[in-house]
């Protein structure tokens, strides 16, 4: 069923062989995976927190409930699990992403900007990190810092008018109205 993406079949299916096994691990990670394709975010989590419980310091699962934690903006959450999962000494660009969005959506703003730049170093290219750090420089009004990362993101991803809008926002915050009105005008 999971092959073929019949994901409410195989959440059936595997309802029914954990009441038969309950004791195994892979029926609750395809169940978990199955509310996830399905979006149900809240039962995915209930289901990955459930196989913890087998190995609490499997690193993949731990960075599955930080996202997903991100997903359902229960941020202090995503923080818990995405530093437990740096505690078992795996460190990566996603689960410092993953983090980066928890401190930031708990406004720990200089937090986030640590763990982003650190998630640089991983990717220097990467446009979506150098538009997170954007927009955390942003929120922490510091308006040129903030433009110069959304123009290395323009630059890769060129028609995005949100990100012209806050470029246009941090150049009036600067009183620079004439690059504002420029970007505003490239918003619309």
């Amino acid at each position: 069923f999971i092959r073929e993406n019949r994901f409410p079949e195989a959440i059936d299916t595997y309802n029914r062989l954990i009441e038969q096994a309950p004791d195994d691990e892979r029926y609750y990670q395809n169940l978990a995976l199955s509310y996830y394709e399905l979006n149900n975010y809240s039962m995915a989590k209930v289901y990955y927190e459930k196989i913890l419980i087998f190995n609490e310091e499997n690193e993949d699962i731990l960075l599955k409930l930080g996202s997903i934690s991100n997903l359902l903006y229960k941020y202090g959450d995503a923080q818990k699990y995405l530093l437990e999962s740096i505690s078992c000494g795996y460190t990566s660009k996603d689960i410092l992403f993953e983090l980066g969005l928890a401190y930031g959506g708990q406004n720990k703003y200089l937090q986030a900007l640590i763990v982003l730049k650190e998630a640089l170093t991983y990717s220097p290219d990467d446009p979506i990190l150098h538009y997170q750090v954007g927009i955390i420089y942003k929120e922490m009004n510091i308006y040129d810092l903030a433009i110069q990362e959304l123009i290395i993101y323009i630059q890769t991803i060129t028609n995005d008018p949100v990100v012209y809008r806050l470029i246009g926002s941090c150049y009036r915050n600067l009183n620079n109205y004439k690059d504002a009105i420029i970007y505003y005008k490239k918003a619309n």
